[in-house]
């Protein structure tokens, strides 16, 4: 849901980390994902070439297929480990911010998602990118980043499950298409008046399907 450049810039723990990492042994395989994910996010899918990437690791294209097969390949492994990423960082993070409560683990998650809208560097979702320019639903890596949207919506899923939402999966849902229609506004409308009307309809959300905050 969220590119790497447009995450907040974190200054401690509070933050989701800047880089993400690779877990795996070959050096060459992470340094091939780490610069396709780089350049893939700041320039387009299709704008950067396989012959680019492998410049900027210092690698010929006999040696990058050892590890992937295609560049279509590595795209597709790309989003598979950004996804990772981001749902590990995110419930690490929402953990520190809120806790275990899971109410407000959903509020700290409507709160992150603003502060990617508000960043200086907004690319919008990394795995909606993906989709529109690999618009057949055939192909791997539009599935991919489908896959990748599902599972984020599985964690919203879950959090509303524990906070008693009437529907988990409804909420989640809903959520996830007003964080989608507010990254495409961010686009055409001023960040504040994005917001403003993101609050508002989350709120609302909140209101309709979760039970009523006890009052102290």
């Amino acid at each position: 849901m969220i590119s790497r450049t447009s995450r907040p810039t974190p200054s401690n723990s509070d933050g989701l980390p800047t880089r993400v990492p690779v877990g795996d042994p070959s050096p060459t395989r992470q340094k091939l994902l780490e610069t396709a994910e780089t350049l893939f996010d700041a320039e387009g899918f299709h704008a950067v070439g396989l012959d680019r990437i492998l410049r900027a690791v210092g690698i010929t294209k006999q040696g990058f297929y050892r590890h992937f097969d295609s560049k279509e390949d590595l795209v597709a492994h790309v989003i598979h480990w950004h996804d990772r990423w981001w749902r590990d960082n995110c419930r690490q993070l929402l953990t520190r911010r809120a806790g275990p409560d899971a109410r407000r683990q959903l509020n700290e998650f409507v709160e992150l998602l603003i502060e990617v809208l508000e960043g200086e560097v907004f690319r919008g979702c990394f795995f909606i990118n993906a989709v529109a320019q690999f618009p057949s639903k055939s192909d791997p890596i539009h599935r991919a980043a489908l896959e990748a949207k599902d599972n984020i919506e599985a964690m919203i899923r879950d959090m509303a499950l524990r906070a008693g939402a009437d529907d988990p999966a409804v909420f989640a849902r809903e959520l996830a298409m007003v964080f989608e229609g507010g990254f495409a506004a961010r686009y055409l409308r001023p960040p504040a008046d994005v917001v403003r009307v993101l609050r508002r309809m989350a709120a609302t959300l909140f209101a309709q399907r979760l039970p009523p905050v006890a009052k102290p």
